[in-house]
């Protein structure tokens, strides 16, 4: 700092010594008029984001957009010909013929629903049997036994594979 800016800073903290509040805010105020401008010019950020090579926005490959396009081609032409295929199955199959299919279809869709929920309550209740057993405290020790055993068992087994691993490569 100059010597012009630090003139306001150090009367404000003789002010700020003596005891003097009105004297201190003045200082203060002058202070902060004297202080730098915190804004960033632009030529400053346009420079620190030159020679930090500023990211540029990631182009996707032409076969990539091509792949896109086409894609985006085929789901506008589908959606435009749904009104011409339901005018097309009613005209051939007939509305009532029609309205049926759809009710059989959403039967059988439910009905699978339905089968794949039970398969969740038969999971839960199995789920529930099992917390029940391993709330009893022997179930629950001899399973933390079983686990020890296992890992301990691991651990000799990893020991071992060491060793027969550094005489091979000795």
């Amino acid at each position: 700092m100059s010597a012009k800016r630090v003139h306001p800073i150090r009367q404000w903290l003789a002010a700020e010594r003596a005891g003097r509040d009105a004297d201190a805010e003045r200082a203060l105020r002058a202070a902060f008029r004297h202080l730098l401008d915190p804004e960033v010019s632009p030529r400053f950020a346009r420079t620190v984001l030159e020679r930090i090579g500023s990211p540029a926005a990631p182009r996707l490959a032409v076969g990539w957009r091509l792949a896109i396009a086409s894609l985006w081609l085929v789901l506008s032409l589908s959606v435009i010909s749904v009104p011409w295929v339901v005018l097309t199955l009613r005209s051939l199959v007939g509305l009532s013929n029609l309205i049926d299919w759809l009710g059989s279809a959403i039967v059988q869709t439910s009905r699978a629903l339905v089968s794949w929920l039970s398969l969740w309550q038969t999971a839960g209740e199995i789920s529930q049997v099992l917390s029940n057993l391993l709330s009893r405290p022997v179930v629950a020790l001899v399973v933390l036994a079983t686990a020890g055993l296992a890992t301990v068992a691991l651990r000799m087994l990893s020991g071992l594979m060491a060793t027969e691993e550094s005489r091979t490569h000795v």
